[in-house]
C-alpha cells in the first residue's frame, strides 16, 4: 500500500503539481483524506447539482480513478466538532432544539466547547447528530469516496468517563455501537448505489492509543487502524536525533491482536504539521526519513504527507517532496508493504478479549 495525504485533492501545489500527478509519480493507490469536511469548512451545501464544489471532487476522483482503477480514496468528517453555523447538507439551518439535543452537555448542563475552537463537541448518543453525519457521509460517497475517516468520534465518551467519571465499559461500549451503526448505515447506502464503504477512525498519538485498545467496541466497525507520529518525534530541542519515540514493531502486534486489519501512521493537524513546518528544510528531511525509515522496518505504510492547504503544508515549497519520494521508491524496493495493493474494504476481525 502507498498512501499520501492530499487535502484536498481540488487543490495544488505551488509549483501547479496536481493530486493526480502526484499520485502517479508516486505509484499511489490510496488517497489519505482527500478531502476533509470540518464544520463548514471543506463542503458547500445546497443541491449537489449546483454545488460547484461538489462537481469538482466528482470530476477529481474519476481523474484519480481514470489514473489507477484500483486506487482508494478517502474523504474525511470531523465528528468532534460542531459549529453553531453548521447547516444540512441541503442548506437548511439547524433548528435551536436540533442543535441542543445534538451537543453534548458540560457538567452544569450547557453545551460542552471543543477546546481550543468556537465550536461544541457533539454526542454520538443523538440520533439527530448522527442522521447529520450520515447525510454529510452520503454526499461524500456521491462525490466517489470509497470511505471516510471520522475524526475523533469518542471526544465526548472521552469526557464523560474522564470528567464525569462514569463507567468506561458501559460508555465506551454504547459509543462504539453508535459509531458502527453510523458506518452501517453508510454501507447500506453505498450498496444501494452500486458502491462498497470502508470506515477508519483517528485513533490519535501511535503512543497513547493502548487505552482505546482495551475496548474493542470502538474498532470493530474498521477497515484500516490509523495513528499519529508523537509530537516528540518533531521536537529538535528534547529530541536532537530526530528519531521516533515509537516502537513500531511493537504497535502493530498490540492493534493486530485486538483489530485484524491493515494500518498506517500518517502527521496529524495542527499540532504535528505545525511542528514540521517550523522546522529548518533539513530538520524535516530527518524527521521524515527517520519516521520512514522506522515504519519500513516495522511493516507499517507511512502515509506521505504531500499537501495539506488549510493550514497549508505544501512539499515542494518546504523542500521535503523528494524525499518523500525517495522514500517511497525504497519502500517499493525494500520491504513488504511497498507497491502490495490493499484490499479496499478490508474486513476486521475482532480478537476475543482474553479472560484472565
Amino acid at each position: 500500500m502507498v498512501p499520501i495525504l492530499w487535502e484536498s485533492t481540488a487543490f495544488n501545489m505551488s509549483n501547479g503539481e496536481t493530486a493526480v500527478q502526484a499520485a502517479s509519480e508516486f505509484n499511489a493507490n490510496f488517497i489519505f483524506r482527500g478531502t476533509f469536511q470540518w464544520g463548514l469548512s471543506g463542503v458547500r451545501a445546497g443541491p449537489e447539482s449546483s454545488t460547484p464544489l461538489f462537481l469538482k471532487y466528482v470530476e477529481n476522483i474519476k481523474a484519480l480513478k481514470q489514473g489507477n482503477p484500483n486506487l482508494v480514496y478517502e474523504g474525511g468528517f470531523g465528528t468532534q466538532y460542531l459549529p453553531r453555523n453548521d447547516v444540512w447538507p441541503n442548506g437548511t439551518a439547524i433548528s435551536d432544539v436540533d442543535f441542543n439535543s445534538m451537543v453534548g452537555k458540560n457538567s452544569t448542563g450547557g453545551w460542552l466547547q471543543l477546546e481550543g475552537y468556537d465550536g461544541y463537541v457533539p454526542d454520538l448518543a443523538s440520533p439527530t447528530f448522527r442522521a447529520f453525519v450520515v447525510q454529510w457521509s452520503e454526499r461524500q460517497i456521491d462525490e466517489g469516496v470509497d470511505g471516510v475517516f471520522f475524526d475523533d468520534p469518542y471526544t465526548y465518551a472521552n469526557h464523560l468517563v474522564g470528567v464525569e467519571h462514569q463507567d468506561a465499559s458501559t460508555v465506551y461500549g454504547q459509543y462504539g455501537g453508535y459509531m458502527a451503526s453510523v458506518v452501517q448505515s453508510l454501507k447500506s447506502y453505498a450498496s444501494a448505489h452500486g458502491r462498497t464503504f470502508f470506515a477508519t477512525i483517528n485513533s490519535g498519538r501511535c503512543v497513547n492509543i493502548q487505552g482505546q485498545l482495551q475496548y474493542p467496541a470502538l474498532l470493530s466497525f474498521e477497515s484500516y487502524f490509523t495513528c499519529s507520529a508523537a509530537d516528540e518525534d518533531f521536537n529538535a530541542t528534547a529530541n536532537p536525533s530526530l528519531q521516533p519515540v515509537e516502537n513500531f514493531t511493537q504497535l502493530k502486534a498490540s492493534v493486530t491482536a485486538v483489530v485484524n486489519v491493515p494500518m498506517m501512521v500518517f502527521i496529524d493537524w495542527p499540532g504535528q504539521q505545525a511542528a514540521l513546518g517550523s522546522m529548518t528544510t533539513q530538520q524535516q528531511i530527518t524527521v521524515l526519513t527517520n519516521l520512514g525509515d522506522k515504519l519500513k522496518a516495522s511493516g507499517v505504510p507511512f502515509v506521505y504527507h504531500l499537501y495539506h492547504h488549510v493550514p497549508l503544508y505544501d512539499s515542494v515549497a518546504e523542500g521535503t517532496y523528494s524525499t518523500l519520494l525517495q522514500l517511497d521508491k525504497e519502500a517499493a524496493t525494500g520491504s513488504s508493504f511497498g507497491q502490495t495493493a490493499l484490499p479496499p474494504l478490508a474486513v476486521p476481525t475482532l480478537i476475543p478479549a482474553r479472560k484472565d
